[in-house]
């Protein structure tokens, strides 16, 4: 797959944070919206990929829709077989206005 395919691929669907409304599902939903299990949510939580989410005063998590968006990338990843750490890479990138074609082609 070519450079250009394949960032297209990842970053299909993902949105910026300015577009994004104040939305908030709970981690069902949000498992059910992004496909991937209530247990990996957690575990992308847990080993840092995914940043700590806001929580209702009962303690209940809520995913914003950016969130599910960056869980919707970890999922492609996932699938085009990048690892956790690299998926964290990717993350750090797409979050950086700086960042150069040239580092995301790396890990590419």
């Amino acid at each position: 797959m070519s450079f250009a395919g394949l960032t297209s691929v990842l970053l299909r669907g993902m949105v910026s944070a300015k577009t994004i409304g104040d939305i908030r599902v709970n981690i069902g939903e949000a498992a059910a919206q992004a496909g991937v299990s209530a247990k990996m949510i957690r575990h992308y939580e847990s080993s840092g990929l995914l940043p700590e989410v806001a929580r209702t005063a009962a303690g209940y998590r809520q995913y914003s829709a950016q969130d599910v968006e960056m869980l919707r990338f970890i999922r492609r990843s996932r699938l085009l077989g990048f690892s956790l750490p690299q998926i964290g890479e990717l993350l750090a990138l797409w979050a950086d206005p700086q960042r150069s074609a040239r580092e995301v082609k790396a890990l590419a």
